[in-house]
């Protein structure tokens, strides 16, 4: 039960000061979209909208407050980019109740500044889930996410038959990376434990490659649970799949969809992340092993693989 605390406070603890600063803007940014989507409760499509628009948020010194004294807490503004002047009115309208929200999501802050978009800012985009829902809503193409697009291909793309597989140190790795991204998936940490304590079993399936460099290398991750959590983490999964894919990439793995399995006899009552420990590989699966158990995946579950399927390039079945 303390396998992700420990693996949690071993990360941090080794972190670099870039990667603890990325995790905090992580966090800031779900808050305050958790705020916006609060305030604009009564009109989800609103709130993502306003998202879609924000192009930045930062943190800074507030100086018109600096004074004061010396032991103080130095106070802090947030500061949002929006490059839309209907999202840019409708969140100024609504300052002080998304203000509100976001001290209640553990912001902590003076006051809210809004600023007009100018230049190269406006080719950011701080929450680009919000950005494809909007295109979607609106039957307009997607906007391109750079993570996703294959980049140009030095040799011709082979089958996944023609792939090689990944060796046991470099699932160790690309489980780590998962781990990872569970923890900057999951705000509750008793989430963040559970998911990875039920994890019996995790396999990484090359699904996709276009080019030498392994950071287009393209996964099916396969998980494995005992029977009785099977029902639960399929649920889990087709809740957070998309999510979690996404911080993954962010983290530099790639993962096209999520499948649940029940554990086989071979991993069954093991721990893929043991407490203390480093990530443990199962047994390697034979290609047509792995085929045979996301046929058997989609066909009991057809509406959950769908929403767990991550667009990404097409790969040759």
């Amino acid at each position: 039960m303390h396998s992700l605390e420990t693996g949690i406070t071993g990360y941090l603890n080794d972190a670099s000061p870039q990667t603890l600063n990325a995790l905090r803007i992580e966090q800031n940014n779900r808050r305050f979209a958790e705020a916006i989507r609060l305030t604009w409760g009564d009109s989800p499509d609103s709130a993502e909208y306003i998202l879609a628009h924000i192009n930045s948020l930062y943190v800074a010194p507030d100086e018109e407050h600096a004074a004061g004294p010396a032991d103080a807490p130095k106070a802090h503004l947030i500061g949002v980019y929006l490059d839309e002047p209907t999202a840019r009115a409708e969140l100024n309208a609504r300052r002080e109740t998304v203000a509100y929200q976001a001290r209640q999501q553990g912001l902590s802050f003076s006051r809210l500044v809004i600023h007009y978009s100018k230049g190269g800012m406006r080719e950011r985009h701080a929450f680009p889930d919000a950005q494809r829902h909007i295109a979607r809503l609106f039957g307009l193409a997607e906007p391109a996410d750079t993570a996703d697009e294959p980049r140009p291909q030095s040799r011709p793309v082979r089958t996944r038959e023609e792939l090689p597989q990944k060796s046991a140190r470099d699932q160790a790795d690309l489980m780590e990376a998962l781990k990872r991204g569970v923890c900057l998936t999951f705000t509750d940490y008793r989430q963040m434990r559970g998911f990875v304590d039920a994890l019996e079993g995790v396999f990484f399936e090359v699904a996709y490659r276009g080019e030498r460099t392994d950071t287009s290398t393209w996964h099916y991750c396969h998980l494995f649970v005992c029977d009785h959590q099977a029902p639960l983490m399929r649920s889990v999964v087709e809740t957070y799949g998309p999510t979690l894919a996404s911080r993954c990439r962010d983290l530099g793995l790639f993962v096209r969809s999520f499948y649940v399995h029940p554990s086989p006899v071979q991993t069954a009552g093991q721990k893929a992340y043991p407490t203390g420990g480093a990530p443990r590989p199962m047994p390697p699966l034979e290609k047509r092993e792995a085929a045979a158990l996301r046929a058997r995946y989609r066909a009991a579950r057809p509406a959950a693989a769908a929403r767990a399927e991550v667009q990404a390039p097409p790969a040759s079945e």
